[in-house]
């Protein structure tokens, strides 16, 4: 796109690629009869709308999905302020069956309080943290930190930029629940991740580490 991001430009961003992401998620379910959700990112800013949520079931009406295939994934922010209109937009999405994710978590810039008071269902560690596993004293220190906590409440916990044979035992020995990243596999279009679904026979997939070569 050429010129400035305006808002109008961010809402019709998003409202495509949830529609797209709901549809190919109802196509997933009609192959292979999973229950893999999808997620869609969010920013704060797109929190603040109060049309967000009503453009949301409309998407999830249109391509008959139900909301607990759905989750929103917003930064850590969100946090800061759990009486804020993007917390209070949270709890809305929440009352309605869609699952929340606070992505790229440090336990820096909100108050863990906070957690107990904004519906979170999971919290995704920062790829800076797991890229400094598992050498760095003071990554391991906040990634097991993180792992307690969402232990203790609740709440699942998925290691974000896992690249490494390295980092994945780590975080298996720890026994971090969900981790994604290129360790696993890359990024691929619908039609190839359909045929990996059909041929994993389970619902969580794991893939090899993929040479760039091979997307090509």
């Amino acid at each position: 796109f050429e010129g400035p991001a305006t808002p109008d430009l961010y809402a019709a961003l998003t409202g495509f690629v949830l529609r797209q992401a709901c549809a190919d998620r109802r196509w997933w379910l009609r192959q292979v009869g999973r229950t893999l959700p999808v997620g869609v990112n969010l920013g704060a800013g797109e929190l603040r709308d109060p049309a967000l949520l009503d453009r949301v079931l409309q998407v999830l009406a249109d391509t008959d999905l139900a909301p607990a295939y759905l989750e929103l994934e917003v930064p850590e922010s969100v946090l800061a302020r759990p009486d804020s209109p993007e917390a209070q937009a949270l709890e809305r999405a929440y009352r309605v069956g869609l699952g929340i994710a606070i992505g790229g978590f440090v336990a820096a810039d909100a108050p863990l309080r906070a957690i107990t008071q904004v519906p979170v269902a999971k919290l995704k560690v920062h790829r800076s943290l797991v890229a400094e596993l598992p050498h760095d004293s003071h990554a391991r220190a906040v990634v097991d930190a993180i792992l307690a906590v969402g232990r203790t409440l609740g709440v699942a916990v998925c290691a974000e930029g896992v690249e490494t044979k390295e980092q994945a035992q780590y975080l298996e020995q720890r026994h971090c629940p969900l981790a994604q990243g290129w360790h696993y596999g890359r990024p691929m279009d619908a039609e190839r991740f359909l045929e990996l679904l059909k041929g994993s026979g389970v619902d969580t997939v794991s893939l090899p580490l993929m040479d760039a070569e091979e997307l090509e």
